[in-house]
């Protein structure tokens, strides 16, 4: 079943930058980043459901409201984040993102959204400003790509997360 799965997303993943290297104009830089206004095979109201549930991501993360941050992950999702060990299944992703200081002012702008079927991947960037105690402010900014699965009642979880910094190393 996984090798499936890993298989599903390989073919979506390569086809779908294929598809999209094939049919989109050269995107345009806005700012600092590439924006792509993509042509998708994911239908634009699970689009727009999928940009939904990011910003409740958000949402439930300053709020630090785990349980309803949980919702959004399948029960086997595995997140790889920058300057960490891979983490697989709620438990150990909520004991790990439970750690991360407060923070303010956290963006997450998914730039693109495509996919297939039941399976649909998100590159995006994100900033925030991390608030240790006693610590000065942290300002990050940095980018992801994530890969979300439509379950069975139509809404849009996570199974695979993977992010990183664009700030140098100190």
């Amino acid at each position: 079943m996984k090798t499936k799965i890993l298989s599903a997303i390989v073919v979506l993943l390569t086809g779908g930058i294929v598809a999209q290297a094939q049919s989109n104009p050269p995107a345009k830089k806005e700012g600092t980043r590439t924006a792509k206004s993509a042509a998708s095979a994911v239908p634009a109201s699970d689009v727009a459901a999928i940009r939904a549930e990011s910003r409740a991501y958000v949402t439930y993360s300053l709020a630090r409201d785990w349980p309803n941050w949980g919702k959004l992950f399948k029960d086997d999702a595995i997140i790889q984040p920058a300057h960490a060990t891979l983490q697989t299944g709620l438990a150990e992703i909520g004991a790990s993102l439970k750690t991360i200081p407060l923070r303010r002012d956290w963006r997450v702008d998914p730039l693109e959204i495509g996919g297939h079927g039941d399976f649909a991947y998100v590159r995006g960037e994100w900033s925030h400003v991390l608030t240790p105690a006693n610590q000065p402010e942290q300002p990050e900014a940095g980018k992801y790509i994530q890969i979300w699965r439509k379950q069975s009642d139509g809404s849009w979880k996570f199974v695979r997360d993977i992010w990183n910094w664009d700030l140098p190393v100190k």
